[in-house]
């Protein structure tokens, strides 16, 4: 048979690659390559990649296979339409095809459903005989023990930043509940033979000139002790490498060591939120935010470029997450950010929960591209997140912004830039974005106060009823804020102990909120355990001092037994649910 198989493109789409784009910054991927790899020799096959080549649907062909991820399912469909009228039979697969094998048929003759590996021959025949049999389905993880050299030299490999990719691991040890990795591949994280991926890289070498090689793992350090096996094993060949993998490796310091001397030189990072709250929802854990700024500082200092992707939207964002993600990325000096909108991937739990919920609005895969908002957030509007996003990349790649990043010793300097100025021509496509509204507040408002007042009282709130307390205050006030509601009121979540010292920057926060836009600031006093007299006198006697503020500035949560008590010491009248 002639065998045609076909990588669809992004159409009309802002995250879509110029060829120059992709000469600067893309690699192909290899699903189609092993898929020919598994081809007898007694057929002819071709691959086309319409990212970097136009499909020419009038070529003679008697098989069609498709791959795609749900982006670029709609492009898939199309042409899988269109070569079906035309009376030739279309496989689908990959993985919206796997995790949607219902939809998939409406538009294929076959669908495969996981790994291709151990169905790929069945499938083969079936079409030589004319009677594809619909949906198949792996029954068991593919053997990547045994997996052939991926059919590399079918591709336009000049059109590529580089084309020499090859793959050492499958499937991740992680399972966060937006990533459809382990949906695809189930719970398996398995390893090639470190002698083949040797022998393959050697090849590579031999046959192609190739000097870097871009592994295209998922977590390429998930087994510290593969890993270091199989850096151990590529130093000799001395290459350049990059690779995926988790943060997790910079807490091993001979597995950096060693893949500094194997000759990685980039490492795609996936980050994803700076809140720890945000990651233990997202079954992303693992990633310690207090470790982050000394994690990417031990990689660079291995010679590493970071190529650190985010995520914006999680339930946990407020409107301040892009503003406090773009300082990190200049604080730490990554070389290469990437920001992504959190996308419920079409078979993942994320995707189940959010349309449980109600909450997906647009079921247009094309859009499920990282970059396009297709849900509702819980602490913002889409249109919010959608501009923040476009505001989080065109900060980041401003000229002055790259400069500010990459204008430090560190090597590969000309090939750093080059990618930052791959990155900055397609973010000057994208729509215009913009830092949303009460961004500022919401990383302005939150501090940690040390409560260090000497005092002679206070009312303790860690009893049932207040009392008062002698002894020095020696603890914190935690200040946290949010969004109540469509309009603007914020409330203050207050946790600890509040002394004069706090008391003064919470006044002073108040009134910066309302200055800001603030309609109402609520004061939330349900977790504070003690107040010093002093504190409360500031609170509330420059609240009925300035009437602008005091009409704007409720405080709410507060016991009738602690009514009773600031009554008795201060002499003002505060309600027990809110003044």
């Amino acid at each position: 048979m002639r065998i045609k198989l076909i990588d669809p493109a992004l159409k009309e789409s802002h995250m879509q690659h110029t060829h120059k784009e992709v000469r600067t910054l893309w690699f192909p991927r290899l699903s189609l390559p092993l898929i020919a790899a598994l081809t007898p020799p007694e057929h002819e096959v071709t691959i086309t990649d319409e990212t970097v080549e136009r499909l020419d649907m009038d070529e003679p062909v008697d098989l069609v296979g498709i791959g795609a991820m749900s982006t670029y399912i709609p492009r898939a469909y199309e042409i899988a339409d269109a070569y079906r009228a035309k009376g030739v039979p279309v496989v689908l697969g990959g993985i919206h095809a796997s995790l949607m094998p219902d939809e998939a048929i409406q538009h294929a003759d076959a669908v495969v459903v996981g790994e291709a590996e151990n169905i790929w021959s069945q499938v083969l025949e079936d079409a030589e005989n004319g009677i594809l049999r619909g949906i198949y389905k792996a029954d068991r993880p593919a053997d990547i023990n045994r997996i052939p050299m991926p059919r590399l030299d079918l591709l336009k490999r000049d059109r590529y930043m580089t084309a020499n990719s090859l793959q050492t691991t499958r499937g991740c040890p992680f399972n966060c509940d937006f990533c459809s990795v382990t949906e695809f591949f189930g719970n398996t994280y398995r390893f090639r033979p470190v002698a083949d991926v040797v022998a393959e890289v050697r090849t590579l070498k031999e046959r192609f000139g190739a000097q870097f090689v871009a592994f295209v793992d998922d977590n390429m350090v998930g087994n510290p002790k593969y890993a270091k096996e199989l850096f151990r094993a590529l130093i000799p060949l001395e290459i350049k490498w990059g690779s995926q993998g988790s943060l997790t490796m910079a807490k091993d310091p001979e597995l950096l060591t060693l893949a500094e001397k194997s000759g990685c030189v980039s490492m795609f990072v996936g980050i994803e939120s700076l809140s720890e709250k945000t990651l233990k929802a997202a079954n992303k854990s693992f990633n310690k935010v207090s470790d982050y700024e000394e994690s990417i500082r031990k990689i660079h200092d291995h010679g590493m470029m970071i190529n650190a992707a985010f995520i914006f939207g999680f339930d946990t964002d407020d409107e301040g997450v892009f503003e406090r993600t773009v300082r990190f990325v200049k604080k730490n000096h990554i070389a290469l950010p990437t920001y992504h909108v959190l996308t419920p991937l079409p078979g993942t739990k994320l995707f189940f929960r959010m349309k449980e919920e109600g909450r997906i609005f647009d079921y247009d895969w094309s859009k499920y591209n990282s970059g396009t908002v297709v849900f509702y957030p819980k602490l913002m509007s889409p249109e919010t997140l959608q501009k923040g996003y476009f505001w989080a990349f065109q900060e980041t790649y401003k000229v002055r912004a790259i400069a500010q990043r990459i204008l430090r010793p560190q090597p590969r300097f000309f090939s750093r830039m080059g990618l930052n100025y791959g990155y900055r021509r397609i973010v000057q496509r994208t729509p215009e974005g913009a830092m949303p509204k009460y961004a500022r507040l919401f990383n302005k408002i939150p501090e940690i106060i040390p409560s260090r007042e000497k005092i002679g009282a206070a009312l303790d709130l860690s009893t049932r009823g207040a009392v008062e307390r002698s002894q020095m205050i020696v603890d914190f006030l935690k200040i946290k804020i949010r969004k109540v509601g469509s309009e603007p009121v914020f409330q203050f979540d207050l946790q600890g102990v509040l002394d004069k010292v706090s008391a003064r920057k919470l006044w002073k926060k108040s009134r910066q909120a309302i200055n800001h836009g603030a309609q109402t600031v609520v004061i939330n006093f349900q977790e504070v355990r003690a107040v010093t007299p002093k504190a409360l006198k500031i609170l509330l006697f420059k609240g009925r001092k300035i009437k602008r503020y005091s009409s704007q500035i409720r405080l709410i949560n507060i016991s009738p037994e602690y009514a009773d008590a600031v009554r008795r010491i201060t002499g003002f009248q505060v309600y027990s649910t809110e003044q």
